[in-house]
């Protein structure tokens, strides 16, 4: 019997020399998308979560501001848009008083095609868009007790209501997407995103986890003081489509969603392992090294100190962020003395970089990737196998043919809990 398992756009097979059982195989539950998807945000925006409905909130409202994901979230943008354009004008918002902004972050700005691709052109051509910029101009609202300045966008801070829209899942280190993650890091200064990012060094700031999640409920007690108004949060299956919708407070409707999200992907497992496959989804999960080491963090928790992850993952676009190459280039068995850099100067590239690193000083990791440069991994502990037979004779060498494991096909998704 053979595993085959994302690689690209392709996949990669293997018949493995150890015992196969189809209970080690673990992969997300599945949730049908909802049948009709405008009624139901319909019903969520007049009988929300914890928040006074939103035909009540835009009787004192005038300047409307929403609030997308960017391009790296999944959901289905255009769709809620529009039906939410034409909502507020019914409720007799103009035009003219809607903005509608790209939370990006820190992350790169948009092109016109990309924005074209998520929104459509009547959108473009009706309504006011942009991209959120971390250097501009913003408001300040005060500091979190863990030290983070509030300071966001000023269109936003300008604006009677804000409302925002995100894809409800799994994240690296705040726990989940969605819910008060689009204002802080979303729409809130690079000084603001920075400090509040250093909280991804705290062990507790883990994926799967919200209360409890320093990162978490810092970007909380932000959103809280600058005044968010209505959130409105979606799950996906792992075909990207909608299965609910989560509107209203923004911390109760997203503590809601997060419930159908834990069913899909966090999954059960019984004790931790001494091997892991894992593959982080194939393309375009898998087209650097800095998007598959998501699927790094998520089964990091189920693997035994001194087993062996092997990662399956093209990275054809091979380490994919300057900063976690930097990182990983110049390691020098110095985990302590990168975790105090990136006290001092964080980034997203650089955090992943560490965190890889960290993995690899408690058990081994194997990149199977015909595209990555090996040499960039020289003063690490990580392997590079061009093709999935080095890995296994690697595997066999250290563990035999009897050991512990587990085979996960969607890493990018799928969350192992004990």
């Amino acid at each position: 019997m053979q595993i085959t398992l994302p690689y690209g756009s392709q996949s990669i097979s293997f018949s493995p020399e150890f015992k196969l059982n189809k209970d080690k195989v673990i992969v997300p539950n599945y949730i049908s998308k909802l049948s009709d998807f405008e009624a139901i945000l319909n019903k969520a925006l007049e009988n929300p979560i914890g928040s006074e409905p939103l035909p009540e909130l835009l009787k004192k409202s005038n300047r409307i501001a929403i609030l997308l994901d960017d391009i790296t979230r999944p959901g289905p943008k255009k769709q809620v848009v529009t039906f939410l354009v034409r909502y507020l004008i019914k409720y007799g918002i103009k035009k003219s008083d809607i903005l509608i902004m790209f939370a990006t972050g820190l992350h790169r700005k948009h092109t016109y095609s990309e924005w074209e691709y998520m929104l459509g052109s009547k959108i473009l051509s009706e309504f006011r868009v942009m991209d959120h910029d971390p250097d501009g101009e913003y408001r300040y609202f005060g500091e979190t007790k863990r030290g983070t300045p509030v300071e966001i966008n000023k269109l936003v801070a300008d604006a009677d209501i804000t409302i925002g829209v995100s894809y409800l899942g799994i994240h690296d280190f705040a726990g989940y997407t969605g819910g008060a993650k689009i204002i802080l890091p979303g729409v809130s200064s690079r000084r603001s995103v920075q400090i509040n990012h250093v909280l991804s060094l705290d062990e507790r700031s883990q994926p799967g986890v919200a209360d409890g999640n320093p990162a978490r409920e810092d970007m909380e007690e932000a959103a809280k003081l600058f005044g968010y108004d209505f959130s409105i949060n979606i799950p996906l299956n792992y075909n990207e489509e909608p299965v609910g919708i989560y509107a209203g407070d923004f911390i109760k409707a997203h503590r809601q969603g997060i419930g159908q999200v834990d069913f899909m992907y966090k999954i059960k497992v019984d004790k931790k392992v001494d091997v892991i496959f894992v593959s982080a989804g194939g393309f375009p999960n898998d087209i650097s090294l800095y998007h598959a080491s998501r699927a790094l963090v998520y089964c990091s928790n189920v693997i035994r100190e001194g087993g062996t992850l092997v990662l399956i993952s093209e990275c054809k676009e091979g380490i994919g962020n300057s900063d976690t190459e930097e990182i990983i280039k110049k390691y020098d068995n110095n985990i302590e003395e990168i975790t105090d850099h990136l006290r001092m100067h964080y980034t997203i590239g650089k955090w992943v970089g560490w965190k890889i690193l960290s993995y690899a000083e408690k058990f081994d990791i194997i990149v199977v990737s015909d595209k990555i440069d090996e040499e960039i991994f020289t003063k690490t502990k990580i392997k590079i196998s061009k093709n999935i037979s080095k890995a296994l004779e690697f595997v066999y060498k250290k563990h035999g043919k009897e050991f512990d494991y587990l085979i996960i096909p969607y890493g990018n998704v799928t969350l192992p809990i004990i």
